[in-house]
C-alpha cells in the first residue's frame, strides 16, 4: 500500500506538471513580448514547485541582472540583485557554463555549495536552470526560491524546471527576434534621415551598440580609394585613431582572416581572446605602428569581437567592428545574424550618404585642378569671417594671379594651360599649413584663405607659396606669380571689402613689377592700400 501510495503521488505530480508545461506553452505561443513571457513561466514555476519567488537573471554585459520577478524577495537578496551577479561566481559555472541545474531543499544545510549566495542573505530552498536557445546558448538563469520553506526536490522536478526553461527559452529568442528586427528597421529608419554622412555613422555606431546584446564598445571605417578611414567610434577616443592614416586593403584583410570572398560578400567574422591580438599584429606589417594601434584602439581590452563587412554589391564601402571588453563567450550566432542584416541595411546608406557627399563635394570643387571653386570660396570665406568674428582672430584673403599665363596657352594650347594649372593646384597642396583654405577664383587666378596666424606670419606663408610656384615650369615654360593679401580687421570689415582689397593689391603688384611670364621670382604688394 505504501508503495502504491507512493506511486499515486508521483503520478499526480507528472499529470500536475504536464498540465501546468501545457498551460505554460500555450501562454508563451502567444505572448507577444518578452516581459509577458518571463512572467508567464515565473508564475508557473511559483505556482507548480510551491516556493514563494521565481526570477529571470539575463546577461548585461559581464554580470547577470533581473529581468523579471514573480513574488517577494528578502531585503537583503533585492538589493544584492541590484547590483547584478558577476560572471564567474563560484556558484554560477554549474547553471551558466556546465548548463546542469543547481536544486538546494535546505540551504542552511549546504554548506555555501549553493548557485547563489542565498544562505546569508536569508533564502532556504532554491532552484537554479539554465535557460537556452534552440542552438544551446545560455541566455539566462531561471531561479526558484522560498525564504521560509526548505523543499524537498524531486527528479520529475528537475526535469518539470529544465521543460520550463527550455520553453521559455525558445519563446524569448522568437520574441527577441522579432523585437530586434523591428528595432533594427527602425534604427535604420534614423540613420537613414541623418542629415550628413557623419552624423550617419555616428548614429550607425550607436545603434550596433544599442542593437547587439553583446556589444560594448564599436567603431566604422568608410572606404577612402582603395584604403579605409575612421569615421566613427562608440567608446573609443576617435581623434587618436584618425592619426594612425589610413588603413590599406590588406591589413583590413589581414584582420578580417576569412579572406577576400566572404569579405566582398559581407560575412561577418567573430574572433575570441588570444586570436584578436594575433589578427590586429597580423594586420600591421611596421611593429611599431602595431604598438601603436593596439594602445590607441584599445585592442588588448577586447574580449570578443565582431567584423562586419559593409557591401554593396560586392564593393566593401565601409567596416564596421562591435566589441566585448568583458567575455570571451560573447557574440551568439544570432547576433551575428543580426550584424549581418545590419550591415546589409548600413550599406545601402552609406552608399547614398557617399552620393550626396560626391555630388555636394563636386558643387564646389574645380575640376580641372581639384580645389575649391568659387562657390567653395565663397561658403568658406562666411564661415571663417564668422569664426574670426566670434573670436576676434584676424583673417588674411591673398589673391595670386599667375603672370603671363595667357602666352602658355597661346603657345602651348589650352590642355598644356590646364596642366599648369594643376602643377600650381599640385604645389599649394604641398605647401598647405593646416586648414588653410586652397581655392581656385577662375583663369589663372587663385585665392587663399590663412586664419589663426599673425599678420607677418601671414605675409610669409603667402610668399611661400608663391616661392613654390616660381620653382615650376611647364614645358620650359617658367611659372610665376603675382599676389595681393588683406586682412579682417586691419584692411577690411567685411567680406566683400576683404576681397576687394586683396584684388586690387594683387594687381598694383603686378603692375608695378611688370610682371611676365618670364619672371624668376614672385611678384607681391601687401602693404598699401588702395583708396
Amino acid at each position: 500500500r505504501s508503495e502504491d501510495s507512493i506511486a499515486r503521488r508521483i503520478n499526480r505530480s507528472r499529470s500536475r506538471d504536464a498540465t501546468a508545461l501545457t498551460q505554460a506553452g500555450e501562454r508563451l505561443l502567444s505572448a507577444d513580448d518578452e516581459p509577458i513571457a518571463i512572467r508567464h513561466a515565473l508564475r508557473t514555476a511559483v505556482e507548480t514547485t510551491g516556493l514563494s519567488t521565481a526570477i529571470l537573471l539575463q546577461l548585461r554585459g559581464a554580470r547577470l541582472h533581473v529581468t523579471g520577478r514573480w513574488g517577494p524577495l528578502p531585503e537583503a537578496v533585492d538589493q544584492w540583485l541590484r547590483h547584478g551577479v558577476p560572471l564567474g561566481h563560484p556558484g554560477t559555472d554549474a547553471a551558466w557554463s556546465r548548463r546542469h541545474p543547481a536544486l538546494y531543499e535546505d540551504l542552511t544545510d549546504s554548506e555555501g555549495t549553493n548557485d547563489l549566495p542565498f544562505e546569508q542573505l536569508g533564502v532556504r530552498a532554491t532552484a537554479t536552470v539554465p535557460v537556452q536557445d534552440a542552438a544551446g546558448t545560455t541566455t539566462g538563469l531561471l531561479v526558484v526560491a522560498d525564504a521560509e520553506r526548505t523543499r524537498r526536490w524531486a527528479e520529475s522536478d528537475r526535469a518539470f524546471l529544465v521543460s520550463l526553461a527550455t520553453m521559455l527559452g525558445a519563446a524569448l529568442q522568437r520574441l527577441t527576434l522579432a523585437r530586434q528586427m523591428h528595432e533594427l528597421l527602425a534604427v535604420v529608419r534614423t540613420v537613414a534621415q541623418a542629415a550628413d554622412p557623419q552624423e550617419a555613422y555616428d548614429r550607425a555606431v550607436d545603434a550596433a551598440v544599442r542593437l547587439l546584446p553583446s556589444a560594448e564598445t564599436a567603431s566604422l571605417l568608410v572606404r577612402d580609394g582603395e584604403a579605409f578611414q575612421f569615421a566613427a567610434t562608440h567608446g573609443f577616443d576617435l581623434e587618436a585613431l584618425r592619426s594612425l592614416g589610413h588603413v590599406g586593403m590588406e591589413q583590413e584583410l589581414r584582420w578580417y582572416r576569412l579572406g577576400r570572398d566572404a569579405f566582398e560578400r559581407g560575412v561577418p567574422r567573430r574572433l575570441q581572446g588570444a586570436d584578436i591580438q594575433a589578427s590586429s599584429a597580423a594586420a600591421i606589417h611596421d611593429g611599431d605602428q602595431a604598438v601603436q594601434l593596439a594602445s590607441d584602439g584599445r585592442v588588448a581590452e577586447l574580449a570578443a569581437t565582431v567584423c562586419v563587412p559593409i557591401v554593396v554589391g560586392r564593393d566593401v564601402l565601409a567596416i564596421l567592428n562591435v566589441d566585448n571588453l568583458s567575455r570571451a563567450d560573447a557574440f551568439s550566432n544570432a547576433e551575428l545574424e543580426l550584424a549581418e542584416a545590419f550591415g546589409q541595411q548600413f550599406g545601402v546608406i552609406v552608399r547614398q550618404a557617399q552620393t550626396r557627399e560626391a555630388l555636394a563635394r563636386a558643387a564646389v570643387t574645380d575640376p580641372v585642378t581639384g580645389l575649391g571653386n568659387r562657390e567653395g570660396f565663397n561658403l568658406r570665406l562666411g564661415t571663417e569671417m564668422a569664426r574670426a568674428r566670434r573670436h576676434q582672430h584676424p583673417l588674411h584673403l591673398v589673391m595670386m594671379d599667375l603672370d603671363g599665363f595667357k602666352r602658355i596657352n597661346d603657345r602651348l594650347g589650352h590642355h598644356v594651360g590646364d596642366r599648369a594649372l594643376r602643377t600650381v593646384a599640385d604645389a599649394l597642396r604641398a605647401e598647405r599649413r593646416g586648414e588653410d583654405g586652397l581655392f581656385r577664383w577662375g583663369g589663372d587666378e587663385f585665392v587663399l584663405l590663412l586664419s589663426d596666424t599673425s599678420v607677418d606670419q601671414a605675409r610669409t606663408a603667402a610668399r611661400r607659396y608663391a616661392d613654390r610656384i616660381a620653382t615650376l615650369a611647364v614645358d620650359g615654360m617658367p611659372l610665376t606669380a603675382s599676389i595681393g593679401i588683406a586682412s579682417w580687421p586691419d584692411d577690411a570689415q567685411d567680406e566683400d571689402a576683404l576681397l576687394r582689397i586683396a584684388d586690387d593689391l594683387m594687381y598694383r603688384g603686378k603692375e608695378r613689377n611688370g610682371a611676365t611670364a618670364n619672371d624668376a621670382t614672385a611678384n607681391d604688394a601687401t602693404t598699401e592700400t588702395p583708396s
